[in-house]
């Protein structure tokens, strides 16, 4: 789980930039970004009750021009919704108008938002797309709380059936899907791994995800080749 907020940069064209010092991620997002160089700035939130800290964390985004918040870590769908109530006051104060600060969520970072998707996918009209998180579900799922042994190796067949089933939600709330970023990775891709990425994004996309996450402009020009989408879809 994230434990403190930091800025991600989402950008369709393979440029990245880090906004705040946090991480900077560049992605193909052919629903969410359909105009070539169109870039996102989110800002990646963990999952915690609402109160000052989360409208103060807001209205600072805000102040900075965000307007998009992946929230992770996430539990039950009144986090989302407790979420989108913080929001509501928020915009209310700044004058702007009510879903205008948009939420991403990644529901399988826990075995209890697992169990929770169908709610936690409908939680808020504010909601744009729906991220999967290998890592964050396998570590969920490995070893119940306070196991302090190492992680099982080898697959986990829970983790496959996580992600069908949030597949399922997030088709059924009719949000898009994406497959969040690998790391640690590579800033220059040698030929093995580019075949390992490449391999990732097929696999995911034949799947049924959207898209994938990158940290790197190599791997982002790989996921607009795997993941992209031809003018007339985008336009239609």
């Amino acid at each position: 789980m994230v434990d403190d907020p930091f800025t991600i940069t989402v950008k369709d064209n393979g440029a990245t930039r880090s906004d705040g010092g946090g991480k900077a991620f560049c992605c193909f997002l052919p629903v969410l970004s359909p105009h070539p160089g169109e870039s996102r700035t989110i800002m990646v939130l963990p999952a915690q009750p609402a109160g000052d800290a989360l409208e103060a964390a807001l209205r600072s985004a805000l102040a900075q021009g965000l307007a998009w918040f992946w929230l992770k870590g996430l539990k039950t769908a009144a986090q989302v919704q407790a979420a989108d109530v913080c929001m509501r006051v928020v915009e209310a104060q700044a004058g702007l108008p009510q879903d205008h600060l948009k939420l991403l969520i990644s529901p399988c970072d826990t075995a209890c938002g697992s169990l929770d998707l169908m709610r936690i996918c409908r939680a808020s009209p504010r909601l744009v797309a729906v991220i999967w998180d290998a890592a964050a579900s396998r570590a969920a799922l490995a070893s119940p709380a306070g196991d302090s042994r190492p992680l099982q190796s080898g697959p986990i067949p829970a983790t496959g059936l996580a992600r069908d089933m949030a597949l399922i939600a997030a088709a059924a709330a009719g949000l898009p899907i994406y497959e969040a970023p690998d790391e640690p990775s590579l800033p220059d891709a040698s030929e093995a791994e580019t075949l390992r990425f490449a391999q990732a994004c097929t696999a995911a996309r034949e799947a049924g995800l959207h898209g994938k996450l990158a940290i790197h402009p190599w791997q982002a020009r790989l996921t607009t080749e795997i993941f992209g989408v031809e003018k007339a879809e985008v336009d239609g």
